[in-house]
């Protein structure tokens, strides 16, 4: 099957009187069916799926289910469950009965951005003993919000999930590769550049049977950051087998610690195999432990980041204390070797090479005659003795009587306002 729409596809809740879901469904419903179930591929700017209902690619009897394909430029929003249930909104593709003889489908999803929100989930499963399908997802940016999943479950050997983002985030949400049995918990590969975890979301490929071991969950961040916040756990465990193998590579690694099964009886001051969950450390942690093996059936977590000298970018500082008097530039006084020329009122004189203006011509006004040069008017003029004052520098300054500043050299009986002491680089010159 095949749909294509230009603008969205929305498929929204469930008939209440029938409690029949609204969906898109190729199922193989009959368990005595023996043909393979159709693909549907679904091709549109924006799908919708909420309330409970569901897109879909099942089988209930012997043939397998088909496969899913979502591609949707702009958005992918799964959301919510069926009303008063916990039956998800989302994108399935699985075997429904334990008698079932078919296999799984995988689901494709190609996208700008994915939510996935509110309970909803995508998910490729097997409730009989054959592997659970793989998941391919690849976008701009995919967020789990508030119990969203994105899950691989299976009887047998886990499925494989493989997401393609720069950017995941998980809040209170879990992506999952769990396994009740076969040989191993599954497969986790991501490639991307960030990865954020908080609220007791969870990123597991653990085993629960006798004989599984832990899945692998391979993180290549390679340019980018885990970070790990509110008892957000990445695990690869297995209850009885030989735990799987972690393998981050990013440029750092916060909020989040790798622990050994050691270290977990350590912080959970217990040794009981059965109690050995780091979910019920407040912390975020990396793991991958056998619970009941014991040591010896330990995982592997490998943790690759750059290698660098925190020091290497520090720049020493000088210990001694400037002085910042003395980074001010302080002007010198007018001494020797400055002058001052008073040109008249004709301006400054022409120079020999350029022509005389008329403008340039200085007049001069005749001498007239003094009255108190005359013999008659000296004899009346009496000699007074002149008052000599030495000129000296002015050192100060000061307001007088009508607020006018005048310089002074010194004056004892007012207050005076001092220059600043002349600089000694001054003096050199």
């Amino acid at each position: 099957m095949l749909i294509k729409a230009s603008e969205s596809v929305e498929v929204s809740g469930f008939a209440p009187e029938s409690l029949s879901v609204s969906g898109i469904v190729t199922n193989v419903i009959s368990p005595d069916a023996t043909g393979n179930g159709g693909n549907l591929t679904i091709e549109t700017r924006r799908l919708m799926v909420q309330d409970g209902a569901i897109v879909s690619v099942n089988t209930f009897g012997g043939g397998n289910s088909g496969s899913l394909t979502v591609r949707a430029s702009e958005s992918v929003e799964l959301r919510g469950t069926r009303f008063n249930t916990r039956v998800s909104s989302g994108l399935l593709a699985g075997v429904v009965r334990e008698d079932a003889k078919g296999g799984a489908g995988n689901i494709t999803v190609e996208t700008g951005r994915l939510t996935v929100q509110d309970g909803a989930t995508i998910t490729v499963s097997s409730e009989n003993l054959q592997p659970a399908g793989t998941l391919k997802i690849t976008a701009d940016s995919i967020n789990l919000e508030n119990l969203g999943s994105i899950s691989a479950d299976t009887q047998a050997g886990g499925g494989s999930i493989e997401l393609r983002s720069p950017i995941l985030t998980l809040n209170n949400s879990r992506i999952t590769t769990n396994a009740t049995g076969g040989d191993s918990g599954g497969d986790i590969n991501l490639q991307g550049q960030l990865l954020f975890l908080e609220n007791n979301s969870t990123l597991t490929t653990n085993a629960l049977g006798s004989n599984a071991t832990g899945g692998n969950i391979n993180l290549n961040l390679n340019n980018g950051f885990l970070v790990g916040l509110e008892n957000s756990d990445i695990t690869a465990n297995a209850e009885q087998s030989r735990g799987g193998q972690i393998a981050i590579n990013a440029q750092g690694i916060f909020g989040a610690t790798p622990r050994t099964r050691a270290q977990l009886q350590t912080s959970l001051k217990t040794e009981e195999a059965d109690a050995l969950d780091p979910r019920q450390l407040p912390t975020s942690d990396i793991t991958a432990i056998s619970q009941q093996g014991g040591p010896q059936l330990e995982g592997i977590v490998t943790v690759n980041t750059p290698d660098f000298d925190p020091s290497s970018g520090l720049v020493e500082l000088p210990v001694d204390v400037l002085d910042p008097t003395q980074l001010i530039a302080r002007g010198c006084p007018a001494t020797r070797g400055n002058s001052f020329t008073v040109t008249g009122r004709g301006g400054l004189p022409t120079l020999p090479t350029e022509p005389l203006h008329t403008n340039n011509i200085i007049s001069v006004d005749w001498v007239t005659d003094n009255p108190l040069d005359q013999p008659e008017n000296r004899q009346n003029l009496t000699s007074q003795p002149l008052e000599h004052h030495p000129l000296v520098e002015a050192t100060g300054w000061m307001i007088n009587d009508k607020n006018q500043v005048v310089l002074v050299a010194s004056k004892p009986t007012a207050t005076m306002n001092n220059f600043s002491p002349i600089p000694e680089s001054c003096l050199k010159k």
